[in-house]
């Protein structure tokens, strides 16, 4: 256990989540399997090729510089970094405004790892960010808003200026029984999440890559806290402002804060045969907020995925809250993705489909369907494929469907 453990700590939950499964014995990265979206999972996906198209890459310079780079800051000093660039373009069939929306999205992450013994390990983790819409008037993530959609098209992919995304400590206790996180955070990487919730590489709608009946806060001051009595099962719990201001390293937390707060309660078992598994429940709390008069809101979920075999994952989610900071009461999401789906390439494809029931219970109940296909082009460059078919959007009441075509291009080194 103390080894497996020992493994967990440096590598982390989230790396390569749709590569094969491990065994239990050998990598314990699901032990603590967090967002695909954490620095340090993407920092660990880096260190690896995938089997691409094709093996031309402009980028191949770039990767092999940064890696001979990366090797030496960790020797030296035990840090590590990476960048990602993204962009997200979205055509939508009906519209009462713009139709076309576009949106590039830059990232600058790394970790830097001060303290390591036998014992305890210690990461200061920090991630910036810029994003703007492009070629369009509208982002992505102002199109679901124009199309009446009750949640986004995506749940990024907005216009940002450059700005410290994250920064936070992390730190593993008691042979990596504990794990703690204090700083500016991103809570909607914590707590329920799935193994395919990302919209730069799975899900792009936010019924599948977030889930809209949790009041999630901008990134803002807060910590959480993991404890794993054993292998099998964890109980973690968090607290963030509820108000933030993403623009400010941490906000005002120390003035009149709101805040959300978090308890979760998860099972991690793994199955011969199948793979791992990850089954959580959620409970959550928001403090009224001043600044926008609204009252306090409470909610819970419940989200599970689990792996079949080396190519197929299943997930579903079931959310719901009193809808006082959302338009969402409750929402059904489920779908499958499965891993190289023609060949040995490392493409991914997924299908999800999600029920909505909205705040507002005069009107109707909104449902969405989601096909993509992501091709693995060649090392550093994914371009994938999307369409959206959203029955009933509940602010488009002349408007049975509503479809919706993307197209992601994800360039990593």
């Amino acid at each position: 256990m103390a080894k497996a453990f020992g493994v967990l700590a440096i590598t982390t939950a989230a790396a390569g989540q749709d590569a094969t499964p491990p065994k239990p014995e050998a990598d314990a990265r699901h032990l603590f399997a967090g967002s695909v979206d954490d620095v340090l999972g993407r920092l660990s996906e880096l260190r690896f090729d995938r089997k691409s198209v094709t093996t031309f890459d402009p980028f191949t310079g770039a990767r092999s510089e940064l890696r001979k780079l990366n090797k030496k800051l960790d020797k030296a000093v035990n840090l590590r970094i990476g960048f990602a660039l993204t962009s997200v373009y979205q055509y939508a069939t009906e519209s009462r405004g713009p139709r076309n929306a576009a949106a590039i999205d830059f990232d600058f992450f790394g970790r830097w790892m001060p303290l390591r013994t036998r014992s305890t390990l210690g990461y200061v983790i920090f991630e910036t960010q810029a994003r703007n819409n492009f070629i369009t008037d509208i982002t992505p993530n102002e199109l679901g808003g124009v199309i009446g959609s009750l949640w986004g098209t995506v749940n990024g992919f907005n216009s940002q200026s450059f700005h410290l995304k994250q920064i936070y400590w992390q730190q593993f206790l008691l042979r990596n029984t504990f794990t703690y996180r204090i700083g500016k955070l991103d809570q909607s990487n914590v707590f329920n999440i799935n193994r395919l919730q990302s919209d730069n590489l799975f899900f792009l709608n936010a019924a599948f890559s977030s889930n809209p009946t949790m009041p999630y806060p901008d990134n803002g001051f807060g910590a959480d806290l993991t404890w794993r009595p054993q292998r099998l099962v964890y109980l973690s719990a968090g607290i963030s402002d509820a108000n933030p201001d993403a623009s400010q390293t941490f906000g005002k937390f120390l003035g009149d804060a709101s805040w959300f707060s978090a308890v979760e309660v998860g099972l991690t078992p793994w199955f011969d045969g199948l793979g791992a598994g990850h089954y959580r429940l959620t409970a959550w709390y928001t403090d009224a907020r001043t600044e926008s008069l609204r009252g306090d809101s409470t909610g819970f979920a419940v989200s599970c995925d689990q792996q079949l075999g080396p190519k197929w994952t299943l997930f579903l989610r079931y959310g719901g809250g009193d809808g006082e900071l959302t338009t969402t009461q409750q929402i059904i999401a489920g779908g499958f993705g499965i891993r190289r789906p023609l060949g040995d390439n490392d493409d991914y494809a997924g299908v999800g489909l999600a029920w909505g029931k909205p705040t507002n219970t005069l009107l109707r109940d909104q449902m969405v369907a989601e096909g993509f296909y992501r091709l693995q082009w060649s090392a550093a460059i994914q371009i994938t494929a999307d369409v959206q078919l959203i029955a009933n959007p509940i602010f488009s009441p002349d408007k049975d469907v509503v479809a919706v075509f993307g197209v992601r291009a994800r360039i990593t080194f």
